[in-house]
């Protein structure tokens, strides 16, 4: 079952500071918000509930004043943010209340806040099977971390070593037996729905111990990955990047460095805002090579920036009116369960 005094240990870390709690009124961060109240006093945090209503299901209405009249019992503050989710062509219902979630966190929050979200073990292996089918490398299948940055705020997710069982068991053990059950969470349509239903339920009844195995080899994979992103930012500080990027130098570069060493140079040019490299950029790069000398190659990004590879170097250039920032990731390790 969750310790709360590791808890408290693990949010040492961010004594001091204001924590914005993403509270849906569900079990794991009902959990989270108890759990993150006993810790306040012994790490003087200041807390503060946020609830997204979007608007999504004839209950949400609810599920909202639910929240609300939970931290009034708390004595802690509750915001009820309502969203507009509205799906861009091409984008899945999932990820467009993902998208409306960040720019939402990014209004009501100031830059470097610290924001507290409830995501657990059983939600890692989702988003690892996700990936997986997604062509992902180590980054992204291991990208649900205890701490990340998204445009310049601290996502920390500290029951993430935990499963759903045992923070139901710490619900129960605290006096807790009512939270908000959202029913579009039995619906398979949704992507991530499907494999907590279906494959994964599958997959452990054939394979008991894959339970833990996949919380293993999310782990082992995490370290693989802060290994490679240590290396490439590593490598990106000993190059000359002056001028831009030497094109032949960083196509001699291993694939798994190259990747990586473009998205950070790309965030030190672009004004921190983090990028993910597509693909096509990786393979246009590596085409331009072979471009007549004196030829200038123009490969597009996205967020409507640009690289331009001239005299063999790459250089980003940024539209004059910028677009809003792309909500990606990066990534820093954080102590876990112990």
């Amino acid at each position: 079952m969750i310790n709360p005094d590791i808890v408290n240990q693990w949010m040492q870390a961010y004594r001091g500071r204001n924590i914005h709690l993403g509270f849906s009124g569900g079990a794991d961060s009902t959990a989270l918000l108890l759990l993150l109240h006993r810790a306040a006093t012994a790490c003087h945090l200041k807390l503060q509930a946020v609830h997204f209503d979007h608007r999504l299901r004839p209950d949400s209405t609810a599920d909202a004043t639910w929240c609300e009249q939970f931290c009034r019992k708390q004595r802690l503050p509750c915001r009820v943010v309502t969203l507009s989710v509205l799906p861009s062509p091409g984008e899945t219902l999932e990820a467009a209340a993902r998208r409306c979630r960040l720019a939402a966190w990014k209004q009501v929050t100031e830059p470097d806040a610290v924001i507290a979200l409830g995501h657990h073990a059983g939600d890692r292996t989702e988003n690892l099977l996700l990936r997986l089918c997604r062509g992902s490398n180590v980054s992204a299948l291991t990208s649900m971390r205890t701490e990340q940055v998204i445009d310049h705020r601290t996502f920390i997710r500290p029951l993430l070593a935990y499963t759903r069982a045992e923070i139901i068991a710490f619900l129960q053990a605290a006096g807790v037996s009512d939270w908000r059950e959202d029913a579009s969470n039995r619906d398979t349509a949704f992507q991530r729905n499907f494999f907590r239903r279906e494959i994964l339920p599958a997959i452990y009844r054939k394979l008991p111990a894959a339970a833990t195995g996949l919380i293993r080899s999310l782990e082992v994979l995490e370290q693989d990955a802060d290994f490679i992103e240590t290396a490439a930012a590593a490598i990106l500080t000993a190059m000359d990047t002056t001028a831009g990027l030497d094109l032949k130098q960083f196509n001699r570069l291993h694939p798994a460095l190259r990747i990586r060493i473009l998205r950070y140079w790309m965030q030190r040019e672009g004004d921190g805002v983090d990028f993910i490299p597509e693909r096509h950029v990786l393979d246009r790069l590596a085409d331009a090579v072979h471009a007549p000398a004196g030829d200038t190659v123009t490969v597009p990004c996205r967020g409507g920036r640009e690289l331009t590879v001239h005299h063999g170097k790459i250089t980003l250039h940024r539209p004059l009116t910028p677009p809003p920032p792309p909500q990606t990731r990066s990534w820093r390790q954080h102590p876990t369960r112990s």
